[in-house]
């Protein structure tokens, strides 16, 4: 049943992360290597890399595997309680605007007078 109801939402998502794939690996390049990048200036993009970029990578590239696998265990652990506490449900309720009211009456009322009950205003 849940295929049923987002098969349409998953094949959106799916052709949509396809056509970033394609866009990002061939024509992001083909862009590029056309345009005269001489012209840019590098200055601002090549201290940020030398300033923040390069030193963080080395600081995480050096780590023991022992220290890696303990962040990814705790943002796992993180990510598996933040799920617990998260309200689910399949469907959600719909407001119908409407509401239903229930009358219990003897099992031997006549019908009429049922009828005069459930016509009160």
């Amino acid at each position: 049943m849940a295929g049923q109801l987002f098969k349409q939402l998953a094949l959106t998502i799916s052709f949509g992360m396809l056509a970033s794939i394609f866009i990002a690996l061939f024509f992001v390049p083909t862009l590029l290597s056309k345009m005269d990048l001489s012209k840019f200036s590098t200055d601002f993009g090549q201290s940020f890399a030398q300033k923040y970029f390069v030193p963080t990578l080395r600081k995480i590239l050096v780590w023991p595997w022992s220290k890696l696998l303990l962040a990814l265990g705790v943002y796992t652990s993180l990510a598996m309680v933040c799920f617990v506490f998260i309200p689910k449900e399949f469907m959600p309720k719909a407001d119908e605007r409407r509401f239903m009211l229930n009358i219990t009456m003897h099992p031997e009322t006549p019908l009429e007078l049922t009828n005069n009950v459930t016509k009160r205003n």
